[in-house]
Order: C-alpha cells, then structure tokens, then sequence
C-alpha cells in the first residue's frame, strides 16, 4: 500500500508543472505592493539600522527573525533530502557544514519554534544546538517534538560528563496567551514602564495540517508518544505532531522611544477558524505557507480576517526535494499551485493597512520599520 502511494504520489507531481522556476531573480525579491518596495540593507541610515527588523528565508518555513542583539529561529531546516528518500523511506540526515555555513553567521537564537515535527521543519534542530553558544536554546513545541529530540545525545564534554539528550532543551508550546521568551522566559507577557529595553514574546493556535493529497491523506500525520532511543533516520520517523501558528511581539526600547512588531507565521496550510475565534491582532508581517491551501476552503481567508497583516511573505513553496541548494533556478515545490494562491490571496487584501505582498528568493533577507508607540 506504502508503494502504491508513492507511485501515485511521484506520478501527481510529475503532471503537476514542477519544472516552473520561481519568477525571482536569484538573491532578490518580487514585490506586488502598493507602497514602496522593501528595504535594502544599503540604503539605511545608522539611526535607523538601531530599530530595524530583518527577516531572513532559508527555505521552508525556516526563518531567522532579528532585531537589535535578540531573535528567533523558526522550524530549522536546510538539508533537502531527495523526493525519492523521503517516500520510499531512505536514509536522511542532517548535514553539519550545511547548518553551521547557515546559522553560524547568526547570533546564537534566544528561541527555536517548531511549527510541527515533520522533518522538513526540524531536521537540522540539533544541529543547530550543537553550534558554539545555542547549548543553551530553548526549544518550542508538541511532546512529540520533544520525543523526537529524545533520540539525540548530548556529547559529554570535559565540565559535563553526564550524557544528556537534547529533549532537555524542550518548552511545551502555550496557546492562546502572549508568552515572554526573553529575557525572562515563562512569564505573561506586559509591558509596563520598568519593561526590559529587548523583548521576546509569543503566542500560538493550534492548527490542523492540510492534506498532502486529496481527499485527505497526509504523509506521516500521527504522534511520537515515546521518547525515541536513536536519532530518527526516516522521513516518516518525523511524525506531524500538533500544528501550530505562532506570532511573535519583538519589543526594542531605548529612552523614550519604544519599537514593536507582531510577526505570525503559518508554516502549514490550514483552517482555523474554531482557534481563532475572538482572536483580533493587527499583525505586521504574515508569513503564509503556499502548498496545500487547495485543500482548505477557508485558507487563508479566515486568518487573514483576524490578523489584518501589512505585510504577506508567501513560503514554503520552494522545492525542497533538490539536495543542491546551489542549483539556480530555484523550482516551485511539486503541487504548490502557486500563481493560483496568489490570485486567491488577492481577494483578502483590500482592507487599509495592506501595503504589500512578498516573494522572496531562498536566503532573501527583508527589512523592514515599524511606527514608533
């Protein structure tokens, strides 16, 4: 039955239009905007480079979200694995040099969120961990993530010779409250007077993943309910878990002048509308994944009702089937539907705060201003 599927499967995409390269120019972004096009680095003054937020795409739903000295990392994940591994059950591994060459240039993360446990959202996780100053990092979301982190031990060192597993740096994902992140990690977040200069917070709904395959089959939907013993070697070892939306609220503040932005990211389609009842923010930046949205009728439609953001970064549409990250053109992800979502995605943008919509090149990173408070 597995390799019937996968036959039908391979044989979808290949019908699919797969071979389309994305309408990008290798290291830049395609605006569709009322307003002006997106800050380059070049062309920012000191004084506003103290509260400027950058947005950095490593593909997928992996994003590096900075302002000042703090920032997130979202669903870490660089090494592509063949269309071929991934259904027939290969062998697939994080690549080190690959993950240090893309996160090493960061400053370490204050925070790690994975969205769900599929292992094109949290392959290269530990990888990440062992990088010099992320030991620490906390890790955000389902047991079933903290499971699959189970599997990897910790290296002992010569200060720590009792061999832990990297499921220590695990934090349940809360929903439906602005969590504090940094620097105090834990504690609802409100602001106040005596508020930190930087701070980090969170809030997430649960989510249901679209189907892969219609009419509602999905790849390796299920929980891991034990904590592994071995580090996963398998794509279908990366059970989905729960699925969450995250929004993030990173604060700066310096004398009397105070910066904030809400940036949400929806690293899988899907219909929330029993989760997002009452929910009302006015989010800054959206970032929307693209495949799947054909098989929920209400994406994006009812969180685009409820978060009213200014700006729409489309993701996840890139092929994350080719292992050389280098070939250019970057090609759309089989079955994405992409100029299709964008058609639809159009009919939700006519309200006033909407300035633009994104389509960033895989390592894109955007900058962006928000209003003073």
């Amino acid at each position: 039955m597995h390799l019937i599927l996968a036959l039908v499967t391979l044989t979808c995409f290949a019908l699919s239009g797969c071979s389309k390269a994305i309408p990008v120019i290798s290291g830049n972004l395609l605006t569709i905007s009322k307003s002006a096009v997106p800050l380059q680095k070049e062309h920012i003054d000191q004084e506003s480079d103290d509260f400027l937020l950058s947005v950095r795409w490593f593909g997928t739903a992996n994003y590096a979200i900075l302002l000042g000295d703090m920032g997130i990392l979202t669903d870490p994940f660089v090494s592509y694995q063949s269309l071929f591994r991934v259904i027939f059950g290969g062998y697939i591994t994080s690549d080190p040099r690959l993950v240090k060459s893309s996160y090493g240039v960061l400053k370490p993360a204050n925070a790690i969120f994975i969205g769900h446990s599929h292992y094109d959202h949290m392959l290269d996780t530990v990888e990440a961990l062992k990088l010099s100053g992320w030991n620490s990092v906390p890790v955000y979301g389902s047991k079933t993530t903290k499971n699959i982190l189970a599997g990897y031990k910790k290296e002992s060192t010569s200060s720590n010779r009792v061999e832990g597993r990297w499921s220590e740096n695990w934090r349940a994902t809360q929903t439906l409250e602005w969590i504090e992140v940094y620097p105090i990690e834990g504690k609802p977040c409100e602001g106040s007077e005596s508020s930190p200069s930087l701070r980090i917070c969170y809030k997430a709904f649960q989510a249901e993943h679209a189907p892969h395959l219609p009419p509602n089959f999905k790849y390796f939907s299920g929980k891991v309910t034990k904590p592994l013993k071995e580090p996963p070697h398998r794509a279908d070892q990366f059970k989905e878990g729960k699925t969450y939306v995250y929004l993030f609220r990173l604060v700066q503040k310096r004398g009397n002048k105070e910066v904030s932005y809400i940036v949400g990211i929806v690293g899988a389609a899907t219909n929330m509308e029993d989760d997002l009842k009452g929910a009302s923010e006015d989010v800054d930046i959206l970032i929307l994944c693209v495949p799947g949205w054909q098989y929920k009728k209400d994406y994006p439609g009812k969180l685009m009702e409820a978060f009213r953001p200014r700006v729409i970064i489309l993701s996840h549409f890139d092929d994350f089937f080719e292992p050389d990250r280098q070939k250019r053109p970057i090609k759309f992800v089989p079955s994405a539907g992409f100029y299709e979502f964008l058609h639809k995605l159009q009919a939700y943008t006519k309200y006033d705060r909407f300035e633009k919509v994104l389509v960033p090149d895989v390592g894109a990173t955007m900058y962006f201003f928000e209003k003073e408070h």
